[in-house]
């Protein structure tokens, strides 16, 4: 029928500390590409969404492989 299957499975809420490192990480990238893939846990999309397009905005390149909100985001941002 030309349809494709699509299965995403929901991420896993992560700790204050585990997405501070994360955030911590992204914040010091200095230059080059961050690439996201996969599911982000609901409560911290918009967390990821100001970190990226700060990141951005410093001449980080973005690689993204994520869908729905996030990407919506990501790209209106843009």
């Amino acid at each position: 029928s030309g349809a494709a299957t699509e299965i995403y499975e929901y991420a896993t809420e992560l700790d204050d500390r585990a997405w501070g490192g994360i955030l911590a990480a992204v914040g010091a990238m200095a230059e080059g590409w961050l690439a996201v893939s996969g599911s982000i846990p609901a409560a911290r999309r918009g967390d990821l969404g100001d970190a990226l397009t700060e990141a951005a905005g410093r001449g980080i390149r973005l690689a993204l492989d994520v869908t729905g909100d996030l990407l919506r985001d990501a790209l209106t941002r843009a």
